[in-house]
């Protein structure tokens, strides 16, 4: 947990955009009023983008 807790600290700009992208895909999904199908979608680009953006990063900070 102090790994993680420290890689926040020095990347809080990554971390920002990752969960304002997240906040506005799934504001657009509600706003759209979607099926939950498109839910499940939108949760796993999420998951995929922040996978892309913080585990390379993360794991040279280690």
């Amino acid at each position: 947990m102090k790994v993680l807790t420290a890689y926040i600290k020095q990347h809080k700009r990554t971390a920002a955009f990752y969960f304002i992208a997240m906040a506005v895909f799934f504001v657009l999904l509600f706003f759209y009023r979607l099926p939950p199908a498109a839910w499940a979608y939108g949760a796993v680009l999420c998951l995929f983008f922040g996978l892309v953006l913080a585990v390379p990063d993360y794991l040279r900070f280690r």
